[in-house]
């Protein structure tokens, strides 16, 4: 196999309507308004489309950063509606049609010649001018060229380059200061925790975690128990105080044994319906 032919493993190429972009302010939120839009009609809830941040990126190759500036952008032209569900900890996404429409209807003179993206207000074609025809050679689509947008699901990145951009998030930090090492698992759901709180992770911080993680490993608790506690709490930082005021894991080792993510959020999703239920959160 041909390095160029690896490309076929790539998954589906990335379409958008490049038209839109006057209109929606980037090419990010184009893409990433194309993905919604190709899921529209195929909700299953009646509050719109729900796709985590994981799940988006491996469609579109949108970081969760691109994808918080392309969501702005989105709701900033009206085209985009969000419910968030907190109890459920998920976001509904809903393209406003009616917006899009109206939006639409209106003339953007910004395009070269001064045409707009979707109407043909420019100078008008000769009537002997021959259409562009597209190139004769095969194209990666097997000699049928490449399509303006194929409403297909958006594809493109694979496992290994997500497990390359793990590790380079976990290496840009020095854990010298941790008691022992964190998995990869815990650790990338922790950041995404933190990103969710607008809380950024720096040196200094993976510092001042350290020395309160040593505290806790020398009574029993292991760096991923810790931070799977601290997530499950819903804490921004973490303290060994605050450690010490919740239950300790039982038949908890001091080796790397700690809940999985899917019993971590399962016991915040607990502890916020019991703060709704009791406090009339």
């Amino acid at each position: 196999m041909t390095p160029s032919e690896l490309i076929y493993q790539f998954g589906r190429p990335i379409a958008y309507y490049p038209g839109l972009v006057p209109y929606l302010g980037s090419v990010n939120a184009v893409i990433l308004f194309c993905q919604f839009f190709y899921w529209t009609g195929k909700e299953t809830s009646e509050f719109g489309i729900f796709k985590t941040t994981e799940e988006i990126e491996s469609e579109t190759g949108l970081t969760y950063e691109e994808q918080l500036t392309a969501r702005k952008k989105l709701k900033q032209a009206g085209v985009l509606k969000e419910t968030n569900k907190r109890l459920e900890h998920r976001i509904y996404y809903q393209i406003d049609t009616d917006r899009l429409d109206g939006m639409l209807s209106q003339p953007i003179d910004n395009s070269p010649n001064g045409e707009n993206p979707f109407r043909e207000t420019g100078k008008p074609q000769l009537a002997n001018e021959e259409k562009p025809k597209p190139p004769a050679r095969d194209s990666l689509t097997g000699g049928q060229g490449i399509p303006h947008f194929d409403h297909t699901e958006i594809t493109t990145e694979t496992t290994s380059e997500k497990r390359k951009r793990k590790a380079v998030k976990s290496s840009v930090f020095d854990f010298s200061s941790f008691p022992m090492a964190v998995s990869p698992e815990i650790w990338e759901d922790y950041l995404i925790h933190r990103k969710a709180k607008r809380a950024p992770m720096t040196q200094t911080v993976v510092n001042m975690l350290g020395k309160e993680l040593s505290k806790a490993a020398a009574v029993g608790w292991s760096v991923d128990d810790s931070l799977s506690e601290a997530m499950a709490a819903g804490w921004q930082g973490l303290k060994f105080e605050w450690l010490q005021n919740r239950s300790r894991p039982q038949n908890q080792c001091a080796g790397n044994t700690g809940m999985s993510r899917q019993e971590a959020l399962e016991a915040h999703n607990a502890r916020v319906a019991d703060d709704f239920v009791n406090d009339g959160w």
